[in-house]
Parts: C-alpha cells; sequence; structure tokens
C-alpha cells in the first residue's frame, strides 16, 4: 500500500513511463485529463551524457504543477491507454486476476484510506464485485460505456457524503482541539472511517476559530480535497482512471501510467544528471496542509507547515501531487508565492529562484568556478591554475 510516510522523491524504479521507453518504439503517450477534449502528449526523453557528449547539460525534468483534482478518465481515455499499453508489450500478458485488480484499483482510489480501505467502507466490496466487468470494459472487450464503472461511482457518492457530513460534525465542535498542535500532526491512523473524518473536521474546526476567514479558507480546502464534491458519474471516471494505474503493472511489472499532474512519481529523478529542485526533501500531511520535516529550501524552514503554493492549497492532496507540487514550484521560472504556518503566525513567502534571476557577483580576483550537481545539492568545482614550466 501507500499510504504510510511518504519522501517527497519519485521511489518507485525507474520506469519512465515503462512502456514507453523499454517497448518502444512506437511511444506510448500520457494522456492528459482534466481539459476537454483530452490532449496526447509523448513523454519527454530522460537527458542522457551519452546521446551527446557536447550537449549542454540541462535540467532533465520540468513538471507542472498539479491541479489538486481527483485523477479521472473517461471510457474511451482509459480504453486507449491500455491498448497502447498492450501494443507495446513484446509478449503477450497472461490475463489479469479481478481479485488482484480490485484491490490495486481500491488502493489508487483512496490516497487517504478513508474511501476504500478502511474497514467501514463500503466501496471496496463494490468494487470487487464488479471488477470481472470493469476488466473487460477498460480492455475494450465490451462495446459500451464502461457501464461497470458507475456502481462503485454510486457508491462512492453516498459514502464520501456521509464522511462529509462526519468532518463537518466535527469543524463545528472543535472542543478542546488545539489548533497550532493539530496543524503539526500527521493525518490520524485510520480505523473507522467516519471517526477519521470526524477528527479531521475538529483539526480544521480548531484552526479556523484560531485563524478566522484566513483559516476558514484551507478549511473549506481541506473538506473538499478529503471528501470531493463528485456525483456518480464523476466518481466513475475517478474509478476508471483508478482500474488503469492498477491495470498497467498487473500486465507489465515495469510499466506504470500516472496524468501529468503526477507524472514526477514515475522518474527516478535522484539518477539524473541534473536532478530537479525541489521546496523539501520529506514531509507530512496534516489536515491542513504539509509539514516540512526534512530538508527544506529557503525560505521555508523545518517544521513550516505550508498550506498553498502558487495558489494550490495542499490540505488533502494525494501523496504524489505532494511530490510534484514540490518539484514544480523548486524549479519554477518566476518567484511565486507560499503561504505557511511558522510559529503560530500565517505568513507568505516567496519561492522559487526564477530563471532571470542574477546570479550573486563575484568580486575581482575571485576564482572562477562552477557548481555541479552531485547528490541531493551540488559540489563546487575550482579549476586549478596549472603547473609552471
Amino acid at each position: 500500500m501507500r499510504k504510510g510516510g511518504f519522501v517527497v522523491a519519485a521511489l518507485v524504479p525507474a520506469c519512465v513511463v515503462g512502456w514507453a521507453v523499454l517497448h518502444a518504439p512506437p511511444p506510448v503517450p500520457v494522456i492528459e485529463v482534466g481539459t476537454p477534449p483530452a490532449v496526447i502528449a509523448p513523454v519527454p526523453p530522460v537527458a542522457s551524457s551519452s546521446m551527446d557528449d557536447n550537449h549542454d547539460d540541462e535540467r532533465s525534468y520540468v513538471f507542472r504543477i498539479p491541479s489538486g483534482e481527483p485523477t479521472s478518465l473517461s471510457c474511451e481515455e482509459a480504453r486507449t491507454i491500455i491498448e497502447q499499453v498492450r501494443a507495446g508489450l513484446a509478449y503477450a500478458p497472461e490475463p489479469v486476476k479481478a481479485s488482484a485488480f480490485a484491490a490495486s484499483a481500491a488502493d489508487w482510489l483512496d490516497p487517504h484510506g478513508l474511501l476504500t480501505l478502511a474497514k467501514d467502507a463500503p466501496s471496496a466490496p463494490s468494487l470487487q464485485k464488479v471488477a470481472p466487468d470493469l476488466l473487460a470494459d477498460v480492455e475494450g472487450k465490451r462495446r459500451r460505456d464502461c457501464a461497470s464503472a458507475m456502481t462503485p461511482g454510486a457508491v462512492l457518492e453516498s459514502w464520501v457524503g456521509e464522511l462529509r457530513e462526519a468532518f463537518d460534525e466535527g469543524r463545528r465542535a472543535p472542543g478542546t482541539t488545539v489548533a497550532n498542535a493539530s496543524a503539526l500532526e500527521p493525518l490520524p491512523p485510520t480505523g473507522s472511517a467516519r471517526e477519521t473524518a470526524e477528527e479531521l473536521g475538529r483539526r480544521a474546526g480548531a484552526f479556523e476559530a484560531a485563524y478566522g476567514a484566513e483559516g476558514a479558507r484551507f478549511a473549506d480546502e481541506a473538506r473538499r480535497r478529503f471528501f470531493p464534491p463528485l456525483d456518480k458519474a464523476g466518481w466513475s471516471r475517478v474509478v476508471l482512471a483508478s482500474a488503469v494505474r492498477a491495470y498497467v503493472p498487473l500486465v507489465d511489472p515495469h510499466g506504470e501510467w500516472a496524468p501529468f499532474d503526477e507524472e514526477s512519481r514515475i522518474y527516478e529523478v535522484d539518477l539524473a544528471s541534473r536532478p530537479p529542485s525541489r521546496l523539501w526533501g520529506r514531509a507530512l500531511l496534516t489536515a491542513i496542509g504539509v509539514r516540512v520535516t526534512e530538508s527544506a529550501t529557503p525560505p521555508l524552514a523545518i517544521d513550516d507547515v505550508v498550506l498553498s503554493v502558487a495558489n494550490v492549497a495542499t490540505a488533502g492532496l494525494p501523496l504524489e501531487q505532494v511530490d510534484q507540487l514540490g518539484f514544480a514550484t523548486g524549479d519554477a521560472r518566476s518567484p511565486l508565492a507560499a503561504v505557511v504556518l511558522r510559529g503560530g503566525r500565517i505568513v507568505t513567502l516567496e519561492v522559487g529562484h526564477g530563471e532571470d534571476m542574477e546570479p550573486p557577483a563575484r568580486a575581482a580576483g575571485d576564482l572562477p568556478f562552477e557548481r555541479v550537481a552531485f547528490g541531493e545539492g551540488d559540489a563546487l568545482v575550482v579549476p586549478g591554475e596549472g603547473r609552471p614550466r
């Protein structure tokens, strides 16, 4: 499962949309969703110094700022991706087992352990029940509009509505919950989803009570992100996206599909010749944001709770989008605003180095130098003057 602690770095094996690299040609595209009609674009290649020794070594990856919305696909988009994955394989894969497919899809459906994985969630059994039909639909074995996804979609609509109500109850009565302390705490462990939702509401309500209208804005974002206000048709599209994410590794152990909003997870960025910058190295999700716990990039500091970056609120984001947000804004071409909770105050900081920023001035007589990417930082290279003859 992917619900444990998270490191804001791509930790999956280097697959570069696995099938796009290991099974080319033809190149397998990533389908960008959320802007109808869907845009199909090829995956950018990984920079390699062996391809051109004279190539100017630029950043290997450029990631876009995520939207914060749940990943969703239409029936046609889901089928297109799976057709392209299967066409790129050099072998005929074994039939996908419905039970494994359903279990993995349930995991992808549930970024915080509330929607399908909690012990009181009714959506996982619903997904397991329709798994054979859902498999047939996404594989294109039936000429219909993936109607099988509507059943778990309806269950999710109802279930998320119940959890939203529990969140609202906790938000209205935070009791003795301390705003700053609860803002720093990681998400509560999931046992009963209803109880967890109510606890999240109490923490959001305490934050709202302490910070007024500014706090209410982030409490509202937490409510919307943890419990998206989708109807059954909307949830069926989320089910289809989760089905695709589950399906690809089951037919290709080295492959994975991700939308552009979560693209960073499929790259082994630390192995790049020039790895992208990031705003934080390790972070924890909290009820109202993301708490930085390691390798904070100034002006961020350890134990800052990042509430938003570039107008994207962080509360309730999937781990994959939090990951990408750290990369995308760390390498931003121009400075961006980050709203953080620091020392009991909500402050706005300017992050991102900006491409057009001037390098620091060097005094006359100083030795020339060059910074070269090395590990998680860089190394300072100072050329020697040579030996006198």
